[in-house]
């Protein structure tokens, strides 16, 4: 039952992203795929977090929210300093992920003792 809401709310929004005539404005391009990188981190964290029945909703958005700003912030600040940091941020965030979805399967393919 409790992943049946988070399908629920997938579904939604592909219908309402279909419907509504929105586009993301060209100041916010270069920061949208930091932010979908640090969600796909979020999401596994909360997955493996779920599956350890450890999950605080509360911690995970607060987690997501300031991942998102921290990165966006360092990449807006390097766009300041004239240094691109898009990369710096993305390696590291692309390394969290892949950490923690191998973590994941660590855990899930772990040999249980007889």
């Amino acid at each position: 039952m409790i992943i049946l809401v988070p399908l629920l709310g997938l579904a939604l929004g592909m219908v309402l992203a279909r419907l509504l005539p929105w586009e993301i404005p060209l100041v916010w391009v270069r920061y949208s795929p930091l932010v979908i990188l640090v969600l796909l981190d979020a999401v596994v964290d909360g997955l493996r977090a779920l599956r350890q029945k450890e999950l605080v909703l509360a911690g995970f958005w607060v987690s997501f929210l300031t991942r998102a700003a921290g990165a966006v912030f360092l990449v807006y600040l390097g766009d300041l300093m004239g240094v691109d940091l898009f990369t710096a941020v993305a390696v590291v965030f692309s390394l969290r992920l892949f950490g923690s979805l191998s973590r994941m399967g660590r855990e899930l393919f772990k040999k249980k003792p007889f």
